[in-house]
């Protein structure tokens, strides 16, 4: 075992553990006000909009800051972290937000108490302690695993490190052997997220209820810290990519390889969204052990994926397939499918409205049945629609994986500004990352815009 793979994987673990204790304490702080403030309890989906900033369009952006900072590695790595922290706070909260209710209510908690167990075995194993655990540890294995940030940014990182190692010409097997050890760590805090979640199918929230004084200043809290956020995960960053690209966007827009190029991309990413759906239709009846199963190679991380698919189509039995589209729509799948596993029940849900609504099209009335197809748009067709969406983004923003894996002869466009970035930052490359990150959100807005452009029918 490699001593710089050793420390790589150390500094990135307190890192990590840094990151994922702030965001739980954060995220602790704000959760009543998500439920007990009617402004923030209708707008908090807001919260959620730095997690789908590009994270290499983010690294790209604050390159040059990494580069002055190159004489203080640890002002560049506390950068690093916090832009860490504003981008998986979201995740954090989300997860709080949305678990199942603890084992046992506050009151059986008291009772044990009086028993006299340990007050803190008591909190982690039946209370809230469980889905603290269970935010922190997943929390961690995205920060743990991250990759397209701190390649840019220069810090240690074990992902950089085995990818730099594989790319550079070290032979497979020992890059195989080199990611047992951070794989290990991954693997383990996965297994606490899966004992952490409780077996309740009943959702509610943690039982924090300050008082209103405390309230009001958790709210403004939160408010500060999204429009920080916002400041430091979305307006910087493509404020410092947009003004560049603005001069060079007429010549770059010509150019036919890059769009080659993203076609390559959002044709991958498709593909892998299709077999993800198909797999969410196989998997509806299956036990819940089997689920976390499957949603483990993904949570591991996009390389650690991306070298075992390439290890897999390496062998003698599927060599001949390795420069085929296959390897990389295979890892694309297993990367994004726990998102679709995990999140698809949620944004599927059935409710007695649901039902009401099927009822509603059974009218023999035309208003009736415009009016239950609308409900039905509201009710369902969004969710899913926003399910595809996420499932495209996680698929389509993919490196590394899709940079070990990717085709002769048909690379992405990911792929390839990656390989640019190396070289620094200037107005033609920054008007390719503009245009590969910037049009299929906008040809994705402009079609939920059609499909809600139609009007509900007036009802008497």
């Amino acid at each position: 075992m490699s001593q710089a793979l050793f420390w790589a994987v150390t500094l990135t673990l307190i890192r990590s553990l840094g990151v994922c204790l702030m965001c739980t304490l954060l995220a602790v702080s704000v959760l009543p006000t998500l439920s007990k403030q009617g402004l923030i309890r209708r707008v908090w989906w807001l919260l959620l909009l730095p997690i789908f900033m590009p994270p290499l369009v983010m690294g790209y952006a604050y390159s040059n800051v990494a580069l002055s900072l190159i004489r203080h590695p640890l002002l560049n790595d506390l950068l690093y972290s916090l832009l860490l922290m504003m981008r998986f706070f979201p995740v954090t909260l989300l997860l709080l937000h949305m678990a199942p209710a603890a084992p046992l209510s506050p009151t059986a908690l008291h009772n044990l108490k009086l028993g006299r167990l340990p007050r803190w075995r008591c909190y982690l194993t039946h209370g809230p302690g469980r889905l603290l655990a269970m935010a922190s540890a997943m929390v961690f294995v995205l920060c743990f695993t991250e990759f397209e940030i701190t390649s840019r940014m220069g810090c240690t990182h074990w992902t950089i490190w085995l990818f730099d190692a594989q790319v550079g010409g070290a032979p497979l097997r020992s890059t195989l052997v080199w990611l047992l050890l951070p794989l290990s760590v991954s693997v383990l805090l996965l297994l606490v997220v899966l004992i952490a979640i409780p077996r309740r199918d009943e959702r509610q929230h943690l039982t924090i209820t300050p008082n209103i004084q405390h309230l009001h200043l958790r709210s403004a809290g939160l408010i500060a810290w999204w429009l920080l956020s916002m400041l430091i995960c979305l307006i910087i960053p493509w404020w410092w990519v947009l003004k560049p690209a603005i001069g060079a966007m007429p010549t770059v827009i010509v150019q036919q390889q890059i769009w080659l190029e993203i076609g390559y991309t959002a044709m991958f990413a498709i593909l892998a969204t299709s077999l993800i759906w198909m797999l969410m239709l196989l998997c509806r009846r299956l036990p819940r052990w089997t689920i976390w199963a499957l949603c483990l190679p993904g949570l591991a991380g996009s390389l650690v994926v991306g070298l075992v698919i390439m290890s897999l189509f390496q062998t003698k039995l599927f060599n001949g397939l390795y420069d085929t589209p296959l390897p990389i729509v295979l890892a694309l799948t297993l990367i994004a499918l726990p998102a679709g596993l995990l999140l698809g029940p949620v944004l599927k849900e059935q409710s007695s409205s649901t039902h009401m609504t099927w009822l509603t099209r059974l009218s023999l009335d035309k208003q009736h049945q415009r009016l239950a197809k609308h409900l039905r748009w509201q009710q369902q067709v969004r969710g899913i629609c926003l399910l595809i969406g996420i499932l495209l983004y996680i698929t389509y923003h993919d490196l590394p994986a899709s940079a070990l894996l990717s085709p002769a002869g048909m690379q992405g466009a990911v792929v390839r500004l990656y390989n640019l970035m190396h070289y620094g930052k200037y107005e033609t490359l920054s008007a390719m990352v503009v245009m590969t990150y910037m049009l299929p959100p906008m040809l994705l807005g402009l079609l939920l815009l059609i499909l809600r452009g139609r009007k509900l029918p007036d009802y008497e």
